[in-house]
């Protein structure tokens, strides 16, 4: 069975849940009502939750993951005078059985940080399969702010 969903598209959030969670049946439209619900509740303009092209917001990703039975919290806490992790260490992470991994925001892309039994993968949809990552590289990343790093943890 392949374990990794390529992009088609600009539907990058949809793949970096489905890689994330192994989950292959979540939809566009899945997306798309997600979204809706999104803006109903925020009474925001569509625009910002979802696109024609495929392009949806991280709250759309979290209502999702919500409704699959999953909390999602922001890995890197920002004050006035620092940066910090605000989540479990990486190795804590590993071992909890609940952390299932991260999603991952930059430039406007979504891709995900799974578990594959002591190793991370970093899964772009975009290249051709996932790729181990070092737990270093994750939080240095997630420290120097050159992405959005959401820690994903059943409830």
């Amino acid at each position: 069975m392949n374990d990794f969903d390529q992009q088609v598209g600009r539907q990058c959030g949809m793949h970096a849940i489905r890689n994330l969670l192994k989950d292959f049946d979540i939809t566009e439209q899945d997306m798309n009502n997600a979204a809706s619900w999104c803006v109903e509740e925020s009474k925001d303009a569509p625009e910002n939750h979802a696109s024609d092209a495929g392009d949806w917001s991280m709250d759309t990703l979290k209502k999702i993951l919500h409704d699959r039975g999953y909390q999602v919290e922001r890995a890197v806490k920002k004050t006035t005078e620092n940066v910090r992790w605000g989540v479990p260490t990486m190795e804590e992470c590993m071992s909890d059985e609940s952390i299932v991994g991260f999603i991952v925001q930059s430039n406007n892309h979504y891709t995900s940080i799974r578990k594959d039994n002591t190793f991370w993968e970093f899964c772009d949809s975009m290249r051709e399969g996932p790729r181990h990552i070092s737990a270093r590289s994750i939080c240095r990343e997630a420290l120097y702010e050159r992405c959005n790093l959401f820690m994903v943890r059943r409830i």
